[in-house]
């Protein structure tokens, strides 16, 4: 199957409608459709463009996850929902696009926040940087939201972000520095949050890098906890 289009009428595509099918390359959504199922178009691995019409109102869990050919996409004005790791392993991916009269989400250089940029959503895997100056706006980095950024080697966390989701930084595999300006800022207790790879021989999560910090501050505590490696930073802004 390497290519289809659905026709007018059909208000849904269900979960795992199209999981695995890789040869597709392209697909025709109707304007009838609103929601678009869990892992629908997971592991289309040749799907290397899709238009999201203005009808979906939703995006499940997965929905593009590993359509690794897939480099841009646009999110619709219509849009009020996306999972959180719906286009997570999309090593292509360097920009997702959001309408600006979107009233939820909202973009900045192919990156999405909510709609008033307190909260970053989701960084693309696929994006070159090798570092990120996170906007002022944000307070908080959301669940996943640099889920398997390969390219990322260095970031610093402003002393403004209170809280790291769980998984922000799984899986990325160059990152070798991490530094958290706010020694209160609430890590969610994971090994998987700032982490480069999952180990099967020791069934965890494990990070190359280095974490930089406050002495007694919550990044150390994290730090200590899982094994991470961790360097007291005395003119970290705070």
């Amino acid at each position: 199957l390497t290519s289809i289009t659905i026709p007018d009428g059909v208000t849904s595509i269900g979960d795992y409608s199209f999981y695995g099918c890789v040869g597709l390359t392209s697909i025709t959504i109707p304007d009838s459709v609103t929601s678009i199922g869990y892992s629908a178009f997971e592991s289309c691995t040749s799907l290397s463009s899709i238009t999201i019409p203005d009808s979906v109102t939703s995006i499940s869990n997965s929905a593009f996850g590993s359509c690794t050919s897939l480099s841009s996409i646009t999110i619709p004005d219509s849009v009020a929902d996306i999972a959180v790791d719906a286009f997570w392993n999309c090593n292509s991916l360097t920009s997702i696009n959001v309408d600006s009269e979107n009233k939820f989400y909202t973009s900045e250089d192919g990156v999405v926040f909510n709609k008033d940029k307190s909260k970053l959503i989701n960084y693309p895997s696929g994006k070159s940087v090798k570092e990120y100056a996170i906007p002022d706006s944000v307070t908080r980095i959301g669940e996943d939201a640099f889920y398997s950024c390969f390219n990322l080697t260095s970031i610093t966390i402003p002393d403004r972000v209170t809280s790291i989701g769980k998984w922000a930084f799984a899986g990325c595999q160059s990152l070798t520095s991490i530094t958290i300006e706010n020694p209160d800022c609430i890590i969610l207790d994971d090994s998987g949050t700032i982490s480069n790879y999952y180990d099967d021989s020791t069934d965890d999560f494990l990070f190359n890098g280095t974490i930089f910090g406050h002495e007694n501050s919550s990044a150390q505590a994290y730090a200590e906890k899982y094994g991470r490696k961790f360097e007291v930073v005395s003119d970290v802004s705070r």
